[in-house]
């Protein structure tokens, strides 16, 4: 059977836009949503899922057209072995009968090559449902439908077939367990520009560990600064030029051996401060590395978003009131490696039914940073609830963690 690429089945489709870009719908796992929260206890015991077939569903973009997607995530998918080759300078040994340990010149001329092997690992760009929808509202991106494997006419004609609103609407929201109301309080906000991830109980943690993995490097080099300038201070000091009626005198104000006691000091702090400062930060991008592979897994496996329930508080389990996303405010240099801590928490809640207690409001706050409960919190990420009325209207409003004035204070000039 002749097999034909994804992008002739994509060119072959009748009345497509071929300038936007374009992917594959891939359907969720059978299980997957019984997976999410044994990935969820997997990333929380500091260890890296395994990248398996289990997931809740995803557009996999084939042709991005050279467009970057924010709100998307990568996922690695193989790797390759690729020759590099790399050249090295030669060190000549002993020049002019001067030892090699004592002074090392560069030969320019003689130069030796190597050849190095090295794995590249090989990513592909995903979307969650809810941002593909979204960007394909807007004509911004075309989804196709994934092939079958039963013959060659029929996987031609379903690969084919380029998914309507319609589809995307009733079968793959539907599927991928992500709520109607979720899905228009994410299109209300992405259209203000804002970028918005999917919630997790353990991100603020790895955001938190990240962001103080990325401070350790400033700091450290601030510090060598410090230490380099002052040693200049005290070498400048050491030769400073003396007037021929001062230095017969010198040794009465001055003893001699304090710019050599100070200078030696210096030089043993600049000596074992860069040693440090060079372990420090090999163990630094190590471990900046790590943190950004488990944050890069972390949000491709997050849960669908969920609408609070509000109906029996006392008997809802915790996971079913919790975030449904974290935003960020509109900023055209966002890393989705490192995005820094979240501008505010987003929390969904239905637009019929009671409303939200106390407690409900309070949990809701005190995830917005990953504590445990408001005493931990911060009080530095908001939380934005976010409710759909009928006919698609959203309602938004801010809570924030406060304290409440006392009203039996006395006032001034009383007694």
């Amino acid at each position: 059977m002749n097999k034909i690429s994804p992008r002739r089945w994509a060119e072959d489709v009748e009345g497509a836009d071929l300038t936007i870009p374009w992917g594959i719908y891939i359907p969720p796992s059978i299980i997957a949503h019984e997976k999410r929260n044994i990935v969820a206890q997997t990333l929380i015991n500091d260890a890296i899922p395994n990248n398996g077939q289990h997931h809740g569903g995803y557009v996999r973009i084939v042709d991005a057209k050279g467009k970057s997607f924010p709100c998307g995530f990568s996922r690695p998918v193989g790797h390759v072995i690729e020759a590099v080759v790399t050249g090295k300078k030669r060190n000549r040994f002993e020049m002019g009968g001067i030892k090699a340990s004592t002074c090392k010149v560069p030969d320019e001329l003689g130069r030796e090559s190597e050849v190095v092997q090295r794995k590249k690992t090989i990513t592909e760009e995903r979307l969650h449902p809810e941002e593909a929808l979204y960007l394909h509202l807007r004509g911004l991106l075309r989804i196709v439908s994934s092939h079958s494997e039963e013959s060659e006419a029929s996987e031609r004609k379903e690969i084919n077939r380029t998914l309507t609103t319609h589809d995307l609407f009733c079968n793959v929201l539907p599927d991928s367990n992500i709520p109607l109301a979720a899905y228009l309080a994410y299109a209300h906000l992405r259209a203000q520009g804002y970028i918005l991830i999917r919630y997790t109980e353990q991100r603020m943690k790895l955001l938190c560990s990240l962001k103080n993995s990325s401070e350790r490097p400033n700091q450290s080099s601030t510090l060598k600064e410090t230490i380099q300038a002052n040693h200049i201070v005290f070498s400048s000091t050491n030769v400073k030029e003396t007037k021929p009626e001062e230095s017969a005198n010198i040794s009465e104000r001055r003893p001699i051996n304090v710019d050599r006691e100070v200078t030696s000091r210096s030089d043993e702090k600049c000596s074992s401060g860069d040693d440090g400062m060079f372990t420090t930060s090999s163990e630094e991008r190590f471990r900046t590395r790590t943190l950004r592979l488990k944050l890069s897994d972390d949000v491709a496996t997050a849960p669908p978003p969920c609408v609070v329930s509000l109906e029996g508080n006392e008997c809802v389990r915790r996971p079913e009131i919790r975030l449904a996303y974290y935003a960020y405010n509109p900023n055209a240099h966002f890393k989705r490696s490192n995005p820094g801590l979240p501008d505010f928490g987003v929390a969904v809640m239905p637009f019929n039914d009671n409303q939200p207690s106390f407690d409900t409001l309070n949990s809701l706050v005190s995830m917005c940073e990953g504590a445990e409960d408001i005493g931990n919190t911060k009080s530095g990420i908001p939380l934005r609830v976010v409710t759909v009325a009928d006919g698609g209207a959203v309602i938004a409003f801010g809570v924030t963690n406060g304290e409440v004035p006392s009203i039996n204070q006395p006032k001034k000039g009383d007694s």
